[in-house]
């Protein structure tokens, strides 16, 4: 027994130490909170947007079939944050010309070559003291190539103030905050567990699931953090912004795979369901086909948010396509009328659940993997 408690004592005090280390001159993450997005009321959202090095037309292309319609759904007040490459600048200018939004923009622009479509992941909004708004980033490392992507992307985001490198790796479409009466949650994926593990084991650490876990909620202090589904699988990971969508109300909406009810997707859904439930979540579920998941046509990859003029409770959401009565050139926002399908029962569900739906067609984003939640990050 005395050897059990040296053992965990040693265990614990290395953790300590790794998280003083990887601090170093950050701020301290006392009183240390994620707004749940369903209380965001999409004041400012950041968008990261790829140079395509082939052709100005590649780039405009990029501009029209992932961006466009998003930001003509976007409120009159939302002010966007851009970060992109110096040659896109001219090619930038003109496409938002043509928007509303064109006077409500902040431009970051730079010399990588490295950014991405996906916003999403590059950091967690996050608030100190109730006050001070953060930038989470993730730990990351020099020494193995599978984590320079990572890397690459905190060196766009540090040209900002106020950002926070923290203890274990994640992205941010697998970082999920929601409330209830049992507390304030902080929902991740066992991806992040998993590939934490790998980044210590550079620095020569051999932490184990449990140790890593001890870490995160170690960070996070008085937020009660979840690994949501299996935590023995190796790889297939989805992130949770693809499966899983938040709401007020203490409710959640969570895919049900029908068509395939013993398929390892179906299987991780309905381990989401029975452990969001056993925390006290109202969940709703939402039937999507296995061909859905395997192709990304995810309606929950949805921004969520309070109108802060109106307090209404609104949800972007995307339709693909196939879930279109007629053409799929068709002007965003779109109307019930125009929906059929999966994305009709959307629509539908997110009425019944007391929130305005605003869809919007996606007919490329997808193919990569991800829609309208992957390329923006909601700050406030």
């Amino acid at each position: 027994m005395q050897k059990i408690k040296i053992i965990t004592f040693f265990s614990l005090f290395i953790i300590f130490v790794l998280f003083l280390f990887f601090q170093k001159s950050s701020p301290s993450p006392q009183n240390l909170s994620i707004t749940p997005e369903y209380q965001r009321t999409l004041q400012e959202m950041v968008l990261t947007i790829p140079q395509r090095l082939t052709s100005e037309k590649e780039t405009l292309t990029l501009l029209n079939n992932s961006y466009r319609n998003l930001l003509l759904a976007l409120p009159d007040y939302t002010h966007l944050v851009i970060f992109t490459h110096q040659a896109n600048k001219e090619l930038l200018f003109k496409f938002l010309k043509s928007l509303p939004i064109k006077n409500r923009v902040t431009y970051h622009f730079s010399n990588s070559t490295s950014l991405e479509l996906w916003a999403q992941d590059y950091f967690e909004p996050a608030i100190q003291d109730n006050s001070t708004q953060l930038l989470l980033l993730p730990l990351t490392t020099k020494k193995v190539p599978s984590f320079n992507r990572m890397r690459k992307r905190n060196s766009v985001v540090k040209t900002l103030d106020n950002h926070l490198t923290v203890p274990f790796f994640f992205e941010g479409g697998n970082i999920m905050a929601a409330e209830n009466e049992l507390g304030h949650f902080v929902f991740i994926d066992f991806e992040t567990i998993k590939k934490t593990r790998d980044l210590y084991k550079t620095f020569g650490k051999n932490l184990s699931i449990s140790q890593v876990g001890n870490l995160i909620q170690g960070f996070f202090l008085d937020l009660k953090v979840v690994v949501l589904g299996d935590t023995t699988r190796e790889g297939n990971f989805v992130h949770l912004d693809q499966s899983v969508l938040f709401l007020d109300n203490n409710t959640v909406v969570v895919y049900s795979v029908n068509d395939k009810p013993q398929s390892k997707a179906s299987l991780q859904h309905k381990l989401y369901k029975k452990q969001l439930t056993s925390l006290g979540f109202k969940v709703k579920t939402l039937p999507i086909s296995s061909i859905g998941i395997e192709s990304s046509t995810s309606s929950l990859n949805a921004i969520v948010f309070k109108d802060s003029e109106t307090q209404e409770k609104k949800v972007i959401f995307p339709v693909y396509p196939g879930q279109l009565n007629g053409e799929d050139e068709k002007k965003s926002p779109l109307l019930k009328d125009d929906l059929k399908g999966e994305a009709l029962l959307a629509f539908d569900l997110f009425l019944e659940l007391g929130y305005l739906p605003i869809p919007v067609f996606d007919g490329s984003t997808f193919k990569q993997k991800g829609s309208l939640h992957c390329i923006s990050n909601v700050l406030r």
